[in-house]
């Protein structure tokens, strides 16, 4: 049974240093997290008391639940993106069921759409984020698993060694991450300050792996070591062609098994997969767009490079995409897009013309992130209605794309 929270209980950012202090004593005595809200507070590059929210019980004072917003940027096939990140939403057991998270996310949504962010996302519980609009659209840490016995000692890993990264390594390592993530159509963007964070705060340490006779660095690799599972959980190479040599490097020594993190277009997940390994069934990130007429908008640039370089480099054409609850119409002429219109409400019942593309938004997230096709989606939701005439524009339009999102804290 759900409790009126209204009179009850006081949100508000964190303001004071004994704010502070409360939202990470709450978080380490429900989670264990203290640490990780500590560091994300007081270190993480571009945080703002005001991103973290806490609710305080009116009559005592403490502090019952907490959420926060992350900001980072994403690279969207060339276009970058503005990303909110809900983040430590935690209630003490005995404050459940009052209401607490659900006023929190409508607070977290409208401070997103104040801000301009193009889309949130949260790593979160089974299902539970659906009931706020959130929808499953790209992998999180798929990764192929495989013996270490399995993967054979190459005569030329002698070739490299392997040392930790210090500071001095900070700009080398952001230009070998943007190598590898070239390969990556959707990204997280990270520059030096962000390696630092993760290095020196986050326990996130790459290690360096290098030309032993010259000194020059090859590559790089971040790496844990969980229950004798060896994880490779990021890795970056100037030469992706010696991802063997690489892999036999890291191994070395090694007992148990080995499990590289990534996707196909990851050069050392390639070698893995290769070997004979076996790919876990990942998780899946959730994203909601708070406005999609916004975020069709920002990635104009790159529907358009999309019809130059399709059958549709001129075409001209109205183009109705229907959420259900709402619609956008897409203004083509002769193959630029001149505008993105929000129309509001589209009957789609039947007997209906419901537009171009009838399509849930929990769809749609997975199709403009080039997770899924529509033939894909529709096994799922049969309710994806696409008019013939325009299904070959609409599938130029959204394609499929690789990415791989790594988390940013």
């Amino acid at each position: 049974m759900a409790h009126d929270a209204d009179a009850r209980y006081i949100i508000s950012d964190v303001q004071t240093e004994q704010d502070a202090t409360d939202f990470i004593a709450l978080n380490q005595e429900v989670t264990g997290e203290g640490a990780i809200c500590d560091r994300l507070l007081r270190h993480r590059p571009g945080s703002i008391p005001s991103d973290y929210t806490i609710v305080r019980e009116a009559g005592s004072g403490k502090v019952v639940s907490t959420t926060c917003i992350l900001p980072w940027r994403m690279t969207f096939d060339g276009v970058r993106l503005k990303v909110a990140m809900l983040e430590m939403v935690v209630t003490h057991p005995d404050f459940r069921r009052y209401g607490l998270i659900r006023r929190q996310i409508e607070r977290f949504q409208q401070r997103v759409r104040e801000r301009g962010d193009h889309l949130s996302i949260i790593q979160g519980i089974p299902y539970y984020y659906r009931q706020f609009g959130y929808g499953y659209a790209l992998d999180h840490s798929r990764r192929i698993r495989l013996p270490v016995a399995r993967i054979p000692q190459n005569e030329r890993a002698a070739e490299y060694r392997i040392r930790p990264a210090t500071s001095d390594d900070y700009a080398v390592v952001t230009a070998l991450y943007k190598v590898a993530m070239a390969q990556q159509v959707i990204h997280v963007e990270r520059n030096e300050a962000a390696w630092a964070y993760l290095h020196q705060h986050a326990g996130m340490p790459p290690v360096m792996i290098e030309h032993v006779s010259t000194g020059v660095v090859a590559g790089y690799a971040r790496c844990t070591m969980d229950e004798g599972v060896l994880n490779v959980r990021e890795s970056g190479l100037h030469e992706p062609a010696v991802a063997s040599e690489v892999l036999s490097l890291l191994a070395r020594d090694q007992a148990g098994e080995f499990a590289v993190y990534g996707n196909p277009a990851d050069s050392l997940y390639r070698a893995a997969t290769a070997l004979g390994g076996s790919e876990a069934i990942p998780d899946q990130w959730l994203l909601n767009l708070p406005d999609p007429r916004m975020f069709l908008s920002a990635i104009i640039p790159t529907l358009e490079r999309r019809l130059a370089q399709s059958d549709f480099d001129d075409a001209s054409a109205n183009l109705i995409l229907n959420f259900y609850h709402r619609a956008v119409r897409l203004r083509i002429e002769k193959g630029r897009v001149m505008g993105i219109d929000d129309i509001g409400f589209v009957d789609a019942s039947m007997g209906a013309d419901g537009g171009d593309l009838c399509i849930p938004p929990d769809a749609f997230v997975r199709l403009v992130f080039g997770y899924r096709s529509l033939d894909e989606l529709r096994d799922a939701w049969p309710d994806i209605v696409a008019r013939k005439h325009s299904r070959a524009l609409l599938d130029a339009l959204f394609p499929l794309m690789s990415s791989w999102i790594l988390m940013p804290y």
